[in-house]
């Protein structure tokens, strides 16, 4: 298995255009579902990534031993929270920046000669 450090991986991150970086994840670290259900989630297409409820059954499917059940629902839980935030955080960034954009906009607009 190989590891890299923190630097590496975001310079990898940063200098992969065609080809994402993505972990070599070996068949025997872990069950061949779990990999499945990882590089779905790796998928450069928005719409083909799973849900987090489709993520929930998968995992919950695959738990066998349910001692670390309330654990998993707690992470998947706030994993979600989590994505939830940020989806609200962007739009509302996003709504600020066109606001900005058309005030400054307007301003261009009056100091230029017509």
């Amino acid at each position: 298995m190989i590891f890299f450090s923190i630097p590496e991986i975001v310079d990898n991150v940063k200098n992969s255009q065609k080809n994402p970086f993505r972990p070599h994840l070996e068949k025997d670290s872990c069950d061949e579902e779990v990999i499945h259900m990882i590089k779905k989630c790796w998928t450069e297409d928005p719409t083909e990534r799973p849900d987090f409820q489709a993520l929930k059954s998968i995992i919950r499917r695959l738990n066998k031993d349910n001692d670390s059940g309330n654990i998993l629902d707690n992470l998947l839980s706030r994993m979600e929270q989590y994505a939830n935030n940020l989806e609200a955080l962007v739009e509302e960034r996003t709504a600020d920046y066109l606001e900005e954009k058309r005030k400054a906009e307007d301003l261009l607009y009056q100091l230029l000669p017509k």
